[in-house]
């Protein structure tokens, strides 16, 4: 009886061990959200690695969204795929009736070529938008403005907007089953050893 307790409760205790240290290693990277002091010295550890770290995350992540994600290709290629809102066009037909006098709308050979008119100076508009917006893309690229805009902005809404709790959410939901596979491993790798060290006892 006594050598079943020998083999049996060593693979037991490292299990529970070897699963309660993942479970803190992974709670210890949210947790504390904030610096914790005691008789006026800082905790070590405190606040815990995201938290302590979310600066430095934020930038990461923003540099590799300007840099790598938001390229000047992507811009191009979405300033191509804009459409012309048919506000601005009806403000730029009105734009021409002032200047031109309303009377010319109402005469009878124009109120016919109208809609191809208005449609004429709809493509050109959109010819000429997107050919200034992508000059202003491609001067802005070569001289980085558009990327350290989007980084400063990518940077300053996850610190504004992204507490430590809420990142510590959003891990938890994405990373649920890697996380429990983590302590699961864990708490394996504490019966093998727990399991070892009963058989070099016996």
């Amino acid at each position: 009886m006594e050598t079943y307790i020998y083999i049996f409760i060593p693979p037991i205790v490292g299990g529970l061990i070897g699963w309660f240290t993942n479970a803190i290693a992974i709670w210890m990277l949210f947790h504390p959200y904030e610096k914790r002091y005691l008789f006026g010295f800082s905790l070590p550890f405190t606040p815990g690695l995201i938290p302590s770290r979310i600066e430095e995350l934020a930038d990461s992540i923003a540099k590799i969204i300007a840099r790598y994600l938001l390229t000047r290709e992507d811009w191009i290629q979405l300033i191509d795929s804009m459409e012309l809102d048919e506000k601005a066009v009806d403000e730029i037909f009105s734009k021409i009736k002032s200047v031109t006098g309303s009377h010319l709308f109402k005469m009878p050979f124009f109120s016919k070529l109208k809609h191809v008119v208005k449609e004429t100076i709809r493509k050109e508009l959109r010819r000429a938008i997107r050919k200034r917006l992508k000059n202003i893309i491609l001067r802005a690229t070569e001289q980085k403005q558009i990327e350290d805009s989007i980084e400063k902005l990518i940077q300053q809404k996850i610190v504004e907007e992204f507490d430590p709790e809420k990142i510590e959410r959003i891990v938890r939901q994405v990373c649920k089953k890697e996380l429990n596979y983590i302590m699961l491993f864990g708490g394996i790798l504490g019966v093998i050893i727990g399991f070892i060290q009963a058989l070099l006892f016996l």
